[in-house]
């Protein structure tokens, strides 16, 4: 039996990953109306709505979803759509079809309607992921939720389907994990 040195502690899973990423449905709608506050002091900065939804309901990285492209929607119905993960955008460096939430093709549906498409034709904006991570950080900073990050929003959705009774197999492939 192995014992530690007096005065030694073992490390708690809390200790080593003392980042939370799972957002309690109050933390989700406090970041969520600070988004929208946001939007309606500063219109310009309405873009970051719907990436911020997307994420949530996508568990999408940011980095692949600022980087999304039109050509990369391939259906958009009611009930979900599929989208083409383009291998210089994922950690896996492979192309992957992901399926969609009904709600996460709803919100490209409707930016669709809007018209409002990006100089370099992706789907959210021209901003640099840098740019978008950063400022989803001072949304939740502004909303009291400094101990998050913009990829709690990936794990938020992670844990969401765990707690929705998915199977771990079916969580790492929604995931793009290999």
């Amino acid at each position: 039996d192995f014992k530690y040195p007096e005065g030694v502690k073992m490390l708690s899973e809390a200790m080593i990953s003392p980042k939370a990423h799972h957002l309690t449905e109050e933390e989700v709608q406090k970041l969520l109306h600070e988004t929208s506050e946001l939007a309606t002091k500063k219109p310009d900065k309405a873009y970051l709505r719907p990436i911020i939804l997307f994420a949530l309901n996508s568990g999408i990285r940011i980095h692949s979803i600022v980087r999304l492209e039109w050509r990369d929607v391939l259906r958009l119905d009611d009930d979900g759509g599929e989208i083409k993960l383009r291998a210089a955008t994922i950690k896996t460096r492979q192309d992957t079809i992901l399926s969609l939430s009904a709600t996460s093709a709803s919100i490209l549906r409707e930016l669709a309607a809007q018209g409002n498409h990006c100089a370099t034709d992706r789907v959210f904006t021209d901003y640099t992921v840098e740019h978008i991570n950063k400022s989803i950080k001072k949304i939740m900073t502004s909303a009291g939720l400094g101990q998050y990050s913009a990829y709690s929003l990936r794990h938020n959705y992670a844990t969401s389907l765990r707690l929705a009774g998915a199977s771990p197999v079916d969580i790492q492939f929604q995931m793009g994990h290999s």
